[in-house]
């Protein structure tokens, strides 16, 4: 068996990953309504929370429900590495 690909999740590594990625969620929060239509507008609430993960490395905006539904939605395959 493989051993895990974050051994350390609180590593320096880990977290400058995890502010990445929550920059470019919290940049798609914003476009996502031009390109897909307004019916994929998030709220201020949802957005504030991705703010927090700039804030917070804990990868809790990747994991809010309404990603789940946008990506069942459009059809976009989520690639668990």
């Amino acid at each position: 068996m493989e051993e895990e690909p974050n051994k350390n999740y609180f590593s320096w590594k880990g977290m400058i990953e995890k502010k990445v990625n929550a920059f470019w969620e919290l940049v798609r929060s914003f476009t996502i309504v031009y390109k897909y239509g307004d019916e994929y507008e998030e709220g201020w609430l949802l957005r504030f929370v991705r703010v927090l993960g700039l804030v917070l490395p804990a990868g809790i905006p990747a994991h809010c429900p309404q990603d789940y539904v946008n990506i069942t939605r459009l059809g976009i395959p989520l690639h668990l590495d």
